[in-house]
């Protein structure tokens, strides 16, 4: 078992279009490790920040299409 898993590690194989989601106050996933990844990923991608939230980051609000942002020839 994994006690510990970065996904910064494996995001430079990501390929496919992505939507990160983040919450600034996440002391079970550090927002740190959402923007690293976020940074190595070279696919088409987007990012959510939520500023006050923590672990349950924008609950419905954050439900909408993750794909709506990407032109529909990617998807």
């Amino acid at each position: 078992m994994l006690r510990y898993f970065d996904g910064v590690q494996f995001a430079g194989q990501i390929d496919a279009p992505t939507h990160v989601s983040v919450a600034l106050i996440d002391d079970t996933c550090p927002p740190t490790t959402a923007f690293g990844t976020y940074n190595v990923i070279c696919a088409t991608k987007s990012m959510q920040v939520w500023p006050y939230n923590a672990h349950e980051g924008g609950k419905a609000s954050d439900e909408h299409d993750p794909l709506e942002p990407f032109p529909r020839e990617l998807v």
